[in-house]
This record gives C-alpha cells, sequence and structure tokens, in this order.
C-alpha cells in the first residue's frame, strides 16, 4: 500500500489517502466518543478469535475535525485500543444522511432502527477496504468474525470478502478449521495449547494461498448469519476470559464493547444479536472453563453402580437416625458420639457427589473406616462383652458388618470418578 499498489483502480469516491499503519492509543472513553461523537456509518466489522487477546476491527466513515468524511480503522482489543484513518472521501461525490431514531421499531428489533439513513455511496469504501486493503496488504493477516454494510448487497460482499482472503496469510488454516463442524461450531475447539505449541516447534512453510474457489468457500461460511452469531458469541465469552486470567488492567471491557457496537447496529442489525438457539445448541459455545463449571453444578443422573451407592447413601440417613437413637436407649455414649460425627461426614459425602466431585469415594472409605474403628475398641475393651444387652450387642453388630461391607465398595470402586464424570445430566 505505501507503494500506492492499487490506487489506481479505486473508487473515485476516495481522494485522499493516509498511512494505515500510523496509529494513535485510544482509552475507553475515547473510543466511546469515536462511535457517539459524529454521525458513524460502519462499513465492515471484523475479528479474531483468540482466547488470550481477541481484537474486533471496526472500519467505518465518521466525520473528523474538518467536518469532512473519513475512512477510519478502530482496532479494539481488551488490552489495546488504537485508531488510524485509511483515507477521505470525496463530499462532492458522497452524500450520506444518518437519518433519524425509529423508536416504534428499535425495541422490537433489539437494534437502532434509523428512517431517512442515506448510506448508497459507501459502496466505494466497501470495495477498497475489501479488494485493496485487505486483498493487497498486510494490514490484517486472518479473520473469521466478518459483518458488512447492508447498504452494499450481499452477494457484492461475498465476493469483495473472497477477494480479501486471498490475500490473507492464515486463510488457509481458517478454511481448514472451518470445514471441521466441530470447529465451526465451537471455535474454543480451534485454540487447541498443544497443537499451538508444537507449530512453535516445529516451524513450516507458510501454507499455500487459497484458490478462488476456495476463498468463495470460506467467505461462504464465515458470511452465514448463523456462523456469524458463532463467532461474535464466543469471541464476547473469550473477552471476558482474558481479562480474567491475564491479570492485566483492561482498557476496554466487554461490556465497553457492546455499548460502541450498538451504535453500528443501524447498518449491522445482526451485529450484536445475540439471543436464541444457535445449530440447536443453547446459546453460543461455552469456553472450556466454563463447560467444566457448568458440569460440575449440574445435577448429574447416576446409573448403574453409583447410581445404587447414591441411592443407599440417602437411605443410610434413615439408618444413622435409627442407629443413634439405639445407641442412646442402651446407653452406649460413645457410639452415638461417633454415628453423630458420622451424619455430619455423610451429609458433606452427599452433598460432593449431587455436584461430581470424586473425593466424595474417599470420604465415604474415611467415614467408614472411623465407624468401624468402634469395633476394634470394642475387641481391645473385653470387659465391655459382659456389661451389654442383647440390643446392644445387636446394635454393635449391625453397624460394624455394614461399616466394613460399604468401607471395602468404595474402597474398590475404581471407576468410580470416571463413572462420576461421564454421568449425564438429570432432565430438566
Amino acid at each position: 500500500m505505501s507503494e500506492g499498489v492499487g490506487f489506481a483502480d479505486a473508487s473515485e469516491e476516495l481522494y485522499f489517502w493516509h498511512n494505515p499503519y500510523k496509529t494513535k492509543e485510544l482509552t475507553a472513553e475515547e473510543v466511546k466518543q469515536e462511535f457517539t461523537a459524529t454521525p458513524v456509518f460502519p462499513i465492515l466489522v471484523t475479528g479474531i478469535f483468540n482466547p488470550f487477546g481477541p481484537t474486533v476491527n471496526v472500519y467505518l466513515v465518521q466525520k473528523d475535525d474538518l467536518d469532512e468524511w473519513t475512512f477510519a480503522l478502530l482496532r479494539l482489543n481488551p488490552f489495546s485500543c488504537t485508531k488510524a484513518d485509511l483515507c477521505k472521501l470525496d463530499p462532492q461525490r458522497v452524500h450520506l444522511e444518518p437519518g433519524v431514531l425509529d423508536q416504534g421499531h428499535s425495541p422490537q428489533r433489539s437494534s437502532l432502527v434509523m428512517t431517512g439513513r442515506v448510506t448508497a455511496d459507501l459502496d466505494g469504501a466497501h470495495d477498497y477496504i475489501l479488494r485493496i486493503v485487505l486483498g493487497r496488504s498486510r494490514l490484517q493477516q486472518s479473520f473469521t468474525l466478518c459483518y458488512s454494510t447492508t447498504a452494499v448487497s450481499q452477494q457484492k460482499s461475498k465476493e469483495r470478502v473472497a477477494l480479501a482472503y486471498l490475500g490473507t496469510k492464515n486463510g488457509r488454516d481458517d478454511l481448514n478449521d472451518l470445514r471441521d463442524k466441530r470447529k465451526r461450531t465451537d471455535p474454543w475447539a480451534r485454540a487447541d495449547m498443544a497443537e499451538a505449541i508444537r507449530r512453535m516447534r516445529e516451524p513450516r512453510a507458510e501454507p499455500a494461498p487459497l484458490t478462488g474457489t476456495e476463498s468463495a468457500e470460506l467467505a461462504g461460511l464465515v458470511l452465514e448469519p448463523a456462523q456469524q452469531r458463532i463467532e461474535m458469541l464466543n469471541l464476547l465469552q473469550a473477552w471476558e476470559g482474558s481479562m480474567e486470567h491475564s491479570g492485566l488492567t483492561p482498557v476496554l471491557t466487554r461490556e465497553q464493547l457492546l455499548n460502541c457496537l450498538v451504535f453500528l447496529t443501524p447498518d449491522m442489525p445482526n451485529l450484536i444479536n445475540l439471543q436464541g438457539p444457535i445449530n440447536g445448541d443453547k446459546e453460543g459455545n461455552p469456553s472450556p472453563r466454563e463447560k467444566k463449571e457448568e458440569k460440575r453444578l449440574s445435577s448429574p443422573d447416576y446409573r448403574g453402580p453409583l447410581g445404587i451407592l447414591e441411592k443407599v447413601a440417602i437411605w443410610e440417613f434413615y439408618l444413622i437416625i435409627v442407629g443413634f437413637v439405639w445407641a442412646l436407649v442402651c446407653a452406649q455414649w460413645l457410639l452415638a458420639v461417633l454415628i453423630f460425627f458420622f451424619f455430619f461426614i455423610h451429609s458433606f459425602r452427599i452433598a460432593m457427589m449431587g455436584i461430581r466431585q470424586p473425593f466424595s469415594r474417599w470420604l465415604a472409605v474415611i467415614n467408614f473406616g472411623l465407624l468401624g474403628s468402634y469395633a476394634w475398641y470394642r475387641f481391645v475393651r473385653l470387659d465391655a462383652w459382659y456389661v451389654e444387652s442383647p440390643g446392644s450387642l445387636l446394635l454393635f453388630k449391625l453397624i460394624t458388618g455394614w461399616a466394613a461391607v460399604m468401607f471395602l465398595v468404595n474402597l474398590g470402586f475404581y471407576t468410580y470418578a470416571q463413572r462420576m464424570k461421564e454421568a449425564p445430566d438429570k432432565p430438566d
């Protein structure tokens, strides 16, 4: 671009070019002003799904300090926000009207709706950014999130996005990922750390550029409305996750980003339309951390040996109460105290089973082991046999026998954790 390659066949509506690599840093408040201070006409929004540093690029036309239409790029990241001016639009050729907010239809659409908005003259800027800036420069190496202005037809957008992919560095990797149905619907599957480390340790030659057919296929996948929503939902999740785990102070939070993007919805009504199911799933694809937390907090439907063990553990509550009263009646104070403590430990065990905690197995082993230790005490205190009633002796045999059986059952249940992890959720 610095050599002027492609400028000759750019639209006549663009008459003065800036250096796109000259940027200035923005604060969150300054980012908001970029979207709200003057009328804004979005041309293209692209994004990179990265769990460590998601980035949203907003290409838009706005009024500058000289009251002229300027084509600018806002590059937004949780920890860094910059702006670069790309070019100016010829005021003699470009006629844009922001329109008036339609307060009746905006709430129904969950986006801003403008009446009297004139945007037809944005076609030249749309062609310029995709065919020349992204198609022939290194301004952006890759993007899997892409929204175009409704001022340009869907067919034109697809053709121009395909041209842009011909010039991207990582286009082939993106195409291979999106051809994989699992990675297409779950962008977190693309963030494989083992694969990333392998690529760093084993440098490879740059992948061959996409062919025309392949770039058209990639553009079709990326511009699919369902795919756009998947990418945006997961990019927002990555935005939140990167702030949570980095320990850095964010420049732009997810809420601040959304508050800015809403001003683009007159020309991109589905940009932040994130409600409803996607491909039959719930809203979006949760991150690995959220999946783990959701699985841990869900109500498990234990079956087989683990299900039997869970039901027995619940019935043991009633047996504990009967045993405690029985011990008091027979004046077996030490046994009553042991049963009392057994009750509380057993309660924690049941709660841990309810949230899929494998340690509940060892809690059961310890608990029944402590209860069984009463048998050792009785054998050491042989004189105790001569002061017991038949009822007390029967209670002793039942308690020690049951504790021994359950101790061995839990100790020998080697697949306990695996069965707990694989157990399905109870239906709502």
